[in-house]
């Protein structure tokens, strides 16, 4: 098949509209910090209020603690958990993974600017703990994750469990990777390329009635 001029000029014209209108999502792990200690059984974690709009695609738990198989959960809130000894039921539970192997990816877990947010994990029952308040950024937002837990193992509980908040003392890891952009929408065509199909279409018309 022959393309001709034309669809040669389509066809890069496409291409340096999809390289310099196309936008690429904004992917990073929020850091944590590095394990100082670890706990047995009981579930422990963190919780953020979240400092701007982002999507939940991966998580996983460091295996410096345990490299036996992880539980892991994420949780939005109301309110701000209350402080131990106090503690809430009320919350919806946005993910629950339990005897994972290896890290999972392909989420699509939709956060909000202001939304209260509770990770909990651990591998084997064992917490990876490392200092806490954590101050740390996600997508370049400066966020503090403070020490969030349950009196109950995450391997064998069922949610849902009453959940609390301490103001100072360490957090347990998770990795949470987010992302700018939801993974599951369509990526849109660039701005400019139905004109230039316009443009094209009225191309082949004009060549055609010249050839007439």
């Amino acid at each position: 098949m022959r393309f001709g001029w034309l669809g040669v000029a389509l066809v890069s014209a496409g291409l340096c509209l999809s390289a310099n209108d196309g936008s690429a999502a904004t992917v990073d792990t929020i850091d944590v910090g590095t394990q100082i200690s670890t706990f047995s059984n009981d579930v422990r974690g963190f919780w953020f209020t979240a400092p701007t709009d982002f999507w939940i695609v991966g998580i996983d738990v460091p295996t410096d603690a345990s490299s036996a198989n992880f539980h892991a959960a994420v949780l939005r809130l109301p309110a701000n958990p209350p402080s131990f000894p106090s503690a809430t039921s009320t919350y919806d539970v946005l993910y629950d993974v339990r005897n994972q192997a290896t890290a999972v990816s392909g989420l699509s877990i939709a956060v909000s600017s202001g939304d209260v947010i509770g990770v909990l994990g651990n591998r084997g029952d064992v917490n990876s703990y490392g200092s806490g308040p954590y101050v740390t950024s996600i997508l370049g937002n400066p966020v503090t994750l403070k020490r969030f837990g349950t009196q109950n193992p995450l391997s064998s509980l069922s949610f849902n469990v009453p959940v609390w908040r301490e103001p100072g003392g360490a957090i347990s890891r998770v990795f949470l990777t987010v992302s700018d952009m939801d993974p599951t929408a369509p990526v849109p065509l660039p701005a400019g390329f139905p004109m230039l199909l316009a443009g094209a279409g009225a191309l082949l018309v004009l060549r055609r009635n010249r050839r007439a």
